[in-house]
């Protein structure tokens, strides 16, 4: 919820990130899209956006797009196979860099599904 990202986006800018900050995102379409995005655009330099379209009430990787703000709407990349494209990510992600992944249940669940199944050594 909007709320809820505010509090994240002043979370993320007391937090010293030197790297590249990703926002890995999958929401449901019937959420405030447009508003969590645009709170959190100023924060994010990387999106991955997770098409979430075979999940009842889910938005696609292009919906969450066409959404985002001018400027960030340029960082993004849409995903459809979640698992290939994490291990795609984690090979590029540096010591430095942050992966913040937020938006419905459904995202959070995976990514975690896909860290028990990895030895990547990012934290929960």
């Amino acid at each position: 919820n909007p709320q809820a990202a505010a509090v994240l986006a002043a979370q993320l800018a007391e937090l010293p990130v030197t790297g590249t900050c990703h926002a890995v995102v999958g929401m449901l379409r019937d959420k405030a899209i447009p508003e969590v995005l645009t709170v959190l655009a100023p924060r994010i330099d990387q999106w991955h956006l997770l098409d979430l379209s075979a999940t009842p009430r889910g938005a696609t990787a292009v919906q969450l797009q066409a959404v985002l703000p001018s400027g960030a709407r340029e960082r993004a990349e849409c995903w459809s196979e979640i698992d290939t494209r994490l291990a795609r990510l984690d090979e590029s992600v540096g010591p430095d860099d942050l992966v913040l992944v937020f938006g419905s249940f459904v995202t959070v669940g995976r990514v975690r599904q896909w860290l028990a199944t990895t030895s990547v050594g990012w934290v929960e």
